[in-house]
């Protein structure tokens, strides 16, 4: 009889046990909280900027829509423009300004000169209601980001770059992630077609990153293969021939693959350099060459 009380009070212990076990796994799932934050800081690569919060279009000039139809402008704030290059200042300017009554706008242009080449600098034209301004534009795109999330903390660097994220890559979200706490500019980036109902999923994996590039053409060969040397004096040229291009032509464009020896050589560069000669830049607003961009995000 003892044998038969001890089986049943076992029994039982058993089949409470179980009880509390499933009620315990139950009540975690159902009270943990559950994270739900999101990214949605809208795209930037694009011609023309997401739209922001603006005055109430009676405080401000009417006019100002002509800046804001311009495929090489783009709104900084509130009737602050930025236009991409001097040749679209000037005109841009005189169309603006040519039936406007007095007082007239102050304009102020300052020029500088780099390795023996004098070019406009910074070019400003203002009155009471807008201000449009130029100066010569660097973005320095690094791509090939998303193999080895851990890596991206050896290239940290002081200068603002653009880094680019391969979508197809194993690790893009963790590298989203580690370039959401490091707080730099990052984008996602195709090599391929891809149709409009895909997009969602690729700013989704990469945690929506604040601008993108479609279908970009891959480098042909990667010039992580070469010796040190020749890698550095590769950036070397790169940075210089962008530099020149963009005193000349009011932009320019640097695209380096990710390696620890590029960014360690650009830093060194641009550091030699200071102060720049150019503004270096994360937003290519002022030309869609070689580039397939979305103007914003799907909603």
């Amino acid at each position: 009889m003892k044998e038969v009380v001890l089986k049943l009070f076992a029994f039982t212990a058993g089949v409470i046990g179980i009880v509390c076990g499933i009620y315990g796994v139950f009540s975690f799932f159902f009270s943990r909280p559950v994270d739900r934050r999101s990214y949605t800081n809208p795209p930037v690569l694009s011609l023309k900027q997401a739209e922001t919060a603006r005055t109430p279009q009676s405080a401000i000039d009417p006019r100002v829509s002509f800046f804001e139809e311009k495929p090489d402008i783009t709104t900084r704030e509130d009737g602050v423009y930025e236009v991409g290059t001097f040749r679209s200042f000037q005109q841009y300017t005189q169309e603006y300004w040519k039936n406007n009554q007095e007082p007239k706008p102050e304009v102020t242009i300052s020029r500088s000169s780099f390795l023996g080449r004098e070019y406009v600098s910074t070019a400003i034209v203002r009155d009471a209601q807008v201000v449009l301004f130029y100066r010569p534009k660097l973005l320095v795109l690094v791509h090939g980001y998303g193999d080895e999330a851990t890596f991206i903390g050896l290239e940290e660097s002081p200068f603002t770059l653009l880094r680019g994220i391969d979508v197809s890559k194993k690790q893009a979200r963790e590298t989203a992630e580690s370039f959401r706490k490091m707080g730099v500019p990052y984008c996602a980036i195709t090599y391929a077609p891809t149709p409009s109902s895909s997009l969602s999923g690729f700013l989704e994996k990469t945690l929506f990153p604040n601008q993108w590039i479609l279908n970009k053409r891959k480098p042909i060969a990667s010039a992580l293969s070469e010796v040190p040397e020749t890698r550095a004096l590769r950036v070397t040229r790169l940075l210089y021939d962008a530099i020149l291009n963009a005193i000349e032509s009011g932009f320019g464009t640097v695209e380096l693959e990710a390696g620890y020896l590029e960014i360690k050589t650009l830093n060194h560069i641009l550091e030699t350099l200071e102060p720049l000669p150019v503004f270096l830049t994360d937003q290519l607003f002022w030309s869609s060459e070689g580039f397939s961009s979305t103007d914003r995000a799907p909603s």
